[in-house]
């Protein structure tokens, strides 16, 4: 198949992917990998930014999964993989925005996957935590410094997302660390789970 670039915050451009998607046997896996974050805090951000990270992180990840679906489920196999975060799980004063986003993305697949459940067709949210690549160099200014034994590599993430879908795993942490992270956001109190992420950020 051929390469298709395309900005998936431009509408038509996501139109074009939803289209080659809608074709026959299209495809037997979606990830849908891409995202974006806006910079600073909620108020000091660019609105126009912040729509645009919407329009990635959410729109496109929910209209090529409905682009997509039907011909998974009439094939009665395949796999959608959602790549969420770690950030999904937790409240932040920072990254308002993109937390939020990435909390849409899990709950979205957890969702689709009860809508399929009997189908063939397996739905996976992948939640890594810091993960080494280009991303976090893009949106901040000061330079990233996060301890080692927290660094995932983006070769162990995409080995578990892929684990993760075929084994029909719905939420796929990588990392021992952050699964542990991932279960306490769940279990601590809303409250005290602000406040803890309100001291981890300093402020």
């Amino acid at each position: 198949m051929d390469l298709l670039p395309a900005d998936l915050s431009i509408r038509a451009d996501c139109a074009r992917v939803e289209q080659r998607l809608q074709s026959p046997n299209a495809v037997d896996l979606l990830v849908n990998n891409a995202g974006i974050g806006a910079r600073g805090m909620f108020l000091d951000s660019d609105l126009a930014a912040e729509e645009e990270m919407l329009a990635v992180n959410v729109a496109a990840v929910m209209r090529l999964t409905h682009a997509v679906l039907p011909g998974l489920i009439g094939r009665g196999r395949g796999g959608i993989i959602n790549v969420s975060s770690m950030a999904g799980f937790i409240p932040t004063g920072t990254g308002a925005s993109y937390a939020a986003t990435k909390a849409w993305v899990t709950l979205f697949s957890e969702s689709l996957s009860m809508t399929v459940a009997g189908t063939g067709v397996r739905i996976t949210a992948v939640c890594p935590g810091y993960t080494r690549t280009e991303f976090h160099y893009l949106i901040r200014d000061e330079p990233v410094d996060v301890p080692r034994r927290l660094c995932l590599r983006a070769a162990t993430v995409a080995q578990a997302a892929l684990a993760g879908n075929r084994r029909g795993r719905v939420l796929s942490v990588p990392g021992r660390t952050y699964r542990a992270a991932a279960l306490a956001s769940r279990l601590v109190p809303r409250p005290l789970l602000r406040v803890a992420s309100a001291r981890v950020a300093g402020r």
